[in-house]
């Protein structure tokens, strides 16, 4: 089993079962409520407007496939850091690019168009780097969620049809 410091965890209801791991919904909240920059953010906002389900892939960890049951409740947890640092990857590349767009381009010529074409080429470039950094680290294991175990379901669960309520 992995050893992370400090973790995001979600609980999340098991959708499906595979040999090497489960499809867990969850809904996207918690990272959003501790965050110190909710009320300037977009995913805050979007998250406010409804809560759309996510569907995330985690390995056993450690557990057995025949542990869990489809409609179980599961704590899934993600290291502070992995997510630090994806946030920064996703976010600076693209603006740090922008910038070193801007600058050659001054560099090269005075006219502000061609100053603010080498700016979206950059911010293109460095939005192209992000993926393609993110696509190639997909599978490494040290970057995924990890299950930490069953839990209880929460006393409000908002994607209950309200059919099969307890």
């Amino acid at each position: 089993m992995r050893e992370v410091s400090a973790m995001i965890t979600e609980i999340g209801r098991v959708v499906a079962i595979e040999d090497d791991g489960l499809w867990v919904q969850t809904i996207r909240k918690s990272a959003c409520a501790s965050c110190s920059a909710q009320k300037g953010c977009g995913q805050a906002v979007l998250a406010k407007m409804g809560r759309e389900p996510g569907f995330i892939r985690v390995s056993y960890e450690g557990h057995q496939a025949d542990e869990f049951q489809l409609d179980d409740y599961v704590e899934i947890g993600i290291g502070e850091d992995v997510l630090m640092k994806s946030t920064l990857l996703v976010y600076l590349a693209p603006m740090i690019m922008l910038l070193v767009g801007i600058l050659i381009t001054g560099q090269l010529t005075t006219g502000e168009g061609w100053m603010v074409l080498g700016g979206i080429i950059g911010l293109l470039a460095g939005g192209y780097l992000s993926r393609t950094i993110l696509n190639r680290n997909n599978r490494n294991a040290r970057l995924q969620p990890i299950l930490i175990g069953m839990t209880a379901k929460p006393a409000f669960w908002p994607l209950d049809s309200g059919e099969n309520s307890d």
